[in-house]
């Protein structure tokens, strides 16, 4: 009887110091990156090219943000989306901008997808299937059956190569399509030319068509006539006031994909293929080869666009200069009733900050010396992260943002992992005592239960 109850006595000194030694690897909490959603919208089209990558590649994710993307047929109904509330991060072509604008929609152009370097062309057949007529320049459609996605870079370029040889709409027969119909209209010969993007123009071009027009032709640097038929990325009034962080950390990730595509050119393309045929549901036979997204470097990088946002709103900068173009163009063809100044719907801000070195990166940077204190303080080795941390600061003097972030966040996990390895240690040392008497106890219970059966 003595004996079981020393057993019974010992028990919850046992079952403690056990339960102690178990908690000390969940005793330090690890935090999970807090994910924000944000509903992006797109268009089987590389013009989001950055879109797709970042995704596929993680870039997004690496800084909280889980974009979540909203397939649309145009720039027209990624503004109804908007409209509505379904998307916070759009795209538009400089009409669509314009006509949102004016009819209250609240937004701010921030960046650009895509600029024109002759990715929206007018296909026609050499002898129209309406009247017989040869078909050799844009003069030539004049009383044509004609096709365009209305309000979208096509349906502009489409209407500056009318404007180029005197003519206006009113001179054709329009019919509003979309492009996946109307290089199906042009292939069965129901119209006489199509005003279509890339790659669409490739099925036209099998089927016998010819190029008679495309926006590279009126192509300069910096162009004025650009903001026509560019893709701009536009964003919700409420996410820039309220987040103006989130804002800024998806648009650093955005040209970090744009970077790493032009230097991943045979993988980047295998993502476009993948967004736009498996994901976006265009046959494979129509999207083409995508070479011309890296013979041409219509996907912008961030020093591209600086060149456009930089001193904006002042009159004479070009990105000022281009809208104002556009503006005019669009009043004069009747699309828009007001003519409104640039600055009511652009901000420059993010892009100004990010190409001059005001970006994230340098908060990733902070972070990461935060941490390597952090470690210090409970003795853990941090000569691996300041490694890593000077890595990042040589980046940043090379203007090099991707690096630099890349470099400070693996300095900051670094840091991270070794004050954790550091203070586990420490609750080791901590409880050992604990383990001990724990450990004795449970030998005295057993040699104590083992003498009672004898």
């Amino acid at each position: 009887m003595k004996t079981s109850n020393v057993a019974k006595k010992l028990l919850p000194t046992l079952l403690c110091s056990l339960a102690l030694l178990a908690g000390i690897v969940s005793a330090v909490p690890v935090q999970a990156q807090e994910m924000l959603t944000v509903t992006a919208g797109w268009c089987p089209n590389t013009s989001y090219a950055g879109l797709y990558i970042g995704i596929e590649k993680g870039f997004f994710k690496e800084v909280g943000l889980n974009i979540k993307m909203i397939q649309t047929t145009g720039t027209t109904q990624c503004g109804e989306g908007m409209a509505a509330g379904g998307i916070d991060i759009g795209f538009l072509s400089g009409a669509s901008t314009l006509i949102y604008f004016e009819k209250g929609l609240p937004f701010k152009m921030t960046h650009i997808y895509m600029r024109s370097m002759a990715s929206n062309v007018v296909m026609a057949w050499p002898t129209a299937p309406s009247d017989g007529k040869p078909i050799k320049t844009i003069a030539d459609l004049k009383g044509k059956k004609v096709c365009a996605p209305v309000g979208t870079s096509a349906h502009h370029t489409l209407l500056v190569g009318l404007k180029k040889y005197g003519l206006t709409e009113k001179d054709l027969t329009l019919l509003p399509m979309s492009c996946e119909d109307g290089q199906a209209a042009f292939v069965a010969k129901s119209i006489d030319a199509a005003a279509v993007w890339l790659p669409f123009d490739e099925t036209c071009a099998k089927a016998g068509g010819v190029k008679i027009f495309d926006n590279g032709m009126f192509e300069q640097e910096p162009n004025p006539m650009f903001a026509l038929i560019a893709d701009v990325g536009v964003m919700t009034d409420k996410l820039i006031k309220e987040r103006p962080d989130v804002v800024r950390k998806f648009l650093e990730q955005y040209f970090r994909a744009v970077d790493w595509m032009y230097a991943n050119p045979s993988e980047a393309v295998d993502i476009n293929l993948k967004w736009i045929t498996t994901i976006g549901g265009v046959p494979a036979s129509v999207a083409g080869t995508l070479d011309s997204l890296f013979k041409t470097r219509w996907i912008m990088k961030l020093e591209d666009q600086y060149k456009y946002f930089k001193g904006f709103p002042k009159p004479d900068t070009p990105m000022y200069q281009m809208w104002v173009s556009n503006i005019d163009f669009n009043y004069e063809a009747g699309i828009i009733k007001t003519k409104p100044t640039p600055d009511k719907y652009i901000d420059s801000s993010f892009i100004v900050n990010l190409a001059e070195g005001k970006p994230a990166a340098f908060d990733y940077v902070k972070a990461a010396e935060a941490a390597i204190s952090a470690a210090a303080t409970v003795g853990a080795d941090t000569t691996k992260a300041k490694g890593m941390l000077d890595q990042a600061k040589k980046a940043l003097d090379k203007w090099d943002m991707a690096e630099a972030t890349k470099q400070a966040t693996a300095a900051r996990q670094e840091a991270e992992r070794v004050r954790l390895e550091a203070q586990q240690a420490q609750q080791m040392t901590m409880y050992g005592g604990i383990g001990g008497v724990g450990l004795v106890a449970l030998v005295v219970i057993i040699f104590l239960l083992k003498r009672q059966k004898k």
